[in-house]
């Protein structure tokens, strides 16, 4: 006659359930990252959601981006002081400046602010201020 241990059974369900709720949880886990996966490929197409000019295509666009950047770097009333601003296009690179407004000193101490814009994707790549 064989005996069966009662706590051995119960231990044997536990791992067994145990067993089953990883297998479980995985391929949930699976299941998420494959749609999420499917669904960030339907919407994204490359090329396709960039405008045709690029996110900066104008010198306007490109002065008053440049001015979004500057205020929280330099702060509101330097970058006041340095307008208007001018753009100027080369590449796909937009460089624009401030305008310099001390006349009177005929030596020239200060300068103006510089910021370059990639055209393309509107990416900063560079902030600079004269000295």
């Amino acid at each position: 006659m064989s005996v069966v241990d009662p706590n051995r059974t119960i231990s044997l369900q536990r791992a067994l359930l145990a067993r089953s709720i990883r297998k479980s949880v995985l391929l949930l886990l699976i299941c998420v990252v494959a749609s999420n996966h499917a669904h960030a490929q339907s919407y994204y197409q490359p090329g396709k959601a960039m405008p045709a000019g690029g996110f900066i295509p104008n010198a306007e666009t490109a002065e008053r981006v440049a001015e979004a950047i500057l205020v929280p770097v330099y702060g509101s009333k330097t970058v006041d002081e340095e307008k208007p601003f001018h753009a100027e296009l080369s590449g796909d690179t937009w460089t624009v400046r401030g305008t310099f407004k001390r006349p009177w000193l005929t030596l020239r101490v200060g300068g103006v602010a510089i910021i370059q814009i990639d055209k393309t994707d509107g990416r900063i790549i560079s902030v600079t201020h004269e000295k």
